[in-house]
């Protein structure tokens, strides 16, 4: 078995992409991302892609990306299959670490499938905190002659509201402060929710002169997939169900295929969004854990 010791983890470079990407064609049974993203990762000025060689050849690869000047995000951790067991996967988790440090953060994450205990093993040798559990729902958009109350964006002068409803809501409470779509969560901060409120990004469901009981953040429609992200939502009872068929309905209007959300582990959350057509994006009964590493007052 080859030691550890033996594996080099620099800086990636140009020349490394081809080598890089066919050990990661078979990386999920439908493939890879990293194709789509090498040459964003690469060019990137802030965060930090990184390549493990042995003997000059790229055998690993790792991505720390700062999603805000404090935040990093540790992702795109792959390895050579034939060089899987030999310890590269725990150097890589060091370094990330490292770089993410030294980046001048003051915290790091990475998430990771609940299935995939060898990333458990690591994240908690190396002294992260497992914060929150989350679904990965998706759901097909909605017609237009679906019978769904429409979401209302709110703006600037629901400040007053939007923060107490949101900032306070049982949902980032149970996601240890966090929002996000896709694979990234980051700290839900007010000068975030007023850029999203901004943004017309905040979204609400409203029946008549009822107070706006559900709340929801969206994200920029994703084109290339055809599909709207939320990165979070609050509601509960009859008011999540229609909240999810809402957003399905929302998704339709911005002419995309399909809506993804991201919810805590939540029985009730989770039966009103199955229930409003939503179904797990990922195997069955697998979820998503965000892993947190932070430092305060730390010094390299």
């Amino acid at each position: 078995m080859t030691s550890s010791l033996s594996f080099l983890i620099r800086p990636a470079r140009a020349a490394d992409k081809e080598a890089v990407l066919a050990f990661c064609v078979h990386t999920f049974e439908w493939g890879d991302y990293l194709h789509e993203v090498w040459n964003e990762w690469f060019a990137d000025p802030q965060g930090k892609l990184l390549v493990a060689t042995l003997d000059d050849v790229p055998v690993g690869v790792a991505k720390v990306t700062l999603l805000t000047p404090t935040e990093a995000w540790l992702e795109g951790l792959r390895v050579d299959e034939r060089h899987r067991r030999k310890g590269l996967g725990w150097q890589f988790q060091t370094r990330c670490l490292q770089t993410a440090l030294e980046l001048g953060v003051d915290v790091a994450r990475l998430a990771t499938q609940s299935k995939n205990s060898p990333v458990h093993g690591m994240a908690a040798r190396s002294g992260m905190r497992h914060v929150a559990s989350a679904l990965c729902l998706v759901a097909p958009s909605l017609p237009s002659d679906e019978d769904v109350p429409p979401l209302v964006a709110l703006g600037v002068q629901d400040w007053p509201w939007v923060a107490r409803r949101v900032l306070h809501s049982l949902t980032l409470d149970q996601m240890h402060g966090l929002y996000g779509a896709g694979w990234t969560w980051e700290a839900l901060t007010e000068t975030k929710l007023r850029r999203h409120l901004g943004r017309g990004q905040v979204l609400a469901l409203q029946r008549g002169d009822e107070e706006m009981a559900s709340v929801a953040i969206v994200m920029d429609p994703e084109p290339h997939w055809k599909s709207l992200p939320v990165a979070l939502v609050d509601a509960s009872g009859p008011g999540a169900h229609e909240l999810a068929r809402a957003l399905r309905r929302h998704s339709a209007v911005l002419g995309m295929d399909k809506v993804e959300v991201m919810i805590p582990v939540s029985q009730d959350l989770g039966d009103a969004f199955r229930g409003a057509g939503y179904e797990n994006d990922l195997e069955a009964d697998t979820t998503i854990l965000v892993y947190e590493m932070e430092w305060k007052g730390a010094a390299l």
